[in-house]
């Protein structure tokens, strides 16, 4: 009889370590995700206040370029223009080679990217993006609307779903509208503008 108290005493106390130790275990991952849920509201909150930074910084970017401009026409003095570079025989185009899907919605986003053709120093120039819903929308954002171009023509980036797509070959100094109505024409700052509809999923 005392040696199965004992055995059983000795199984019972190993069953509550392990339950006690399982105990802790499970605490000290809860305290765990709850740190790291802190952590990510942070680093959430700290991305938004650097987005309104940011977003600021292009506004008043944008704010003095227009004063800048008006200051000039006010005193008669024509900017220069870049001058572009073209390639022999060859149409200055930009084509949209990489297609997102058909969609709407501030959450989805999905690549994009294409290529220029044309251009002796293609690195020099930008892209502007667009996807429309009820109206175009500079993509991927406002706070950031140009997209680099590489020395060989192409260039990619992230774009909001829609139902029809956008590049603009723009001059780096080009201010693009957030959210126009109809996309800008060619002219001036924009060289050439390509249009695609969105992909089928």
């Amino acid at each position: 009889m005392a040696v199965v108290l004992t055995i059983v005493g000795i199984v019972a106390g190993a069953v509550l370590g392990f339950l006690a130790s399982q105990y802790f275990y499970d605490r000290a991952l809860e305290f765990r995700v709850l740190e790291l849920d802190a952590q990510i509201r942070s680093l959430d909150s700290q991305k938004e206040a650097l987005e309104k930074d940011l977003q600021k910084c292009v506004e008043e970017n944008q704010t003095l370029r227009k004063e800048c401009k008006a200051q000039e026409a006010k005193l008669g003095m024509k900017p220069k223009k870049q001058e572009i570079g073209l390639v022999s025989g060859q149409k200055l185009s930009v084509t949209i080679t990489t297609v997102p899907t058909r969609g709407q919605g501030p959450e989805t986003e999905e690549n994009i990217g294409g290529q220029v053709v044309g251009l002796t120093r293609p690195e020099t120039y930008k892209i502007v993006l667009y996807a429309r819903t009820d109206r175009w929308y500079v993509q991927p954002y406002t706070s950031q609307p140009l997209t680099d171009v590489d020395e060989a023509g192409r260039w990619e980036n992230s774009s909001h779903q829609g139902s029809e797509y956008a590049a603009l070959l723009v001059r780096p100094t080009y201010s693009p509208p957030n959210a126009p109505e109809q996309l800008p024409p060619t002219g001036g700052d924009v060289l050439a503008i390509s249009r695609v509809p969105a992909r089928s999923k």
